[in-house]
């Protein structure tokens, strides 16, 4: 036996470790017993409200304008607009922050969040 194993306390089989989603835990791969729990990531405990910023660009390319426009929900002309005269504003929790980020990030948009986002 593997130090990492557990006996099932019902039926003394072996356990296997649960961990889909959200759910974690440990489920006795004989008898079907288990304990489970939930388990929350620290960045969706995060209730800070963040604000993304995007800096001015003059040359905004096509690639930078459809995803400002996808994350406003803005028509490409006022996405363009809004890049140039450095406009666009993004609030919502660290989750999102994290995804808004990673897109402005893909296109080689200059952007400032603030508070200060650790994640």
């Amino acid at each position: 036996m593997m130090d990492n194993e557990f006996l099932c306390p019902i039926c003394g089989g072996l356990t296997e470790k649960i961990n889909e989603g959200r759910t974690i835990g440990t489920r006795c791969t004989q008898c079907g017993w288990s304990v489970v729990s939930t388990y929350t990531p620290p960045i969706d405990e995060d209730s800070t409200l963040y604000e993304v910023r995007v800096k001015k660009s003059n040359h905004p390319d096509g690639n930078q304008i459809k995803t400002i426009a996808s994350l406003g929900g803005i028509n490409f002309l006022q996405a363009r607009k809004q890049i140039i005269e450095g406009e666009f504003i993004f609030r919502g929790k660290a989750r999102q922050i994290l995804s808004v980020r990673e897109r402005l990030g893909n296109v080689n948009l200059s952007f400032e969040i603030n508070p200060v986002f650790k994640w």
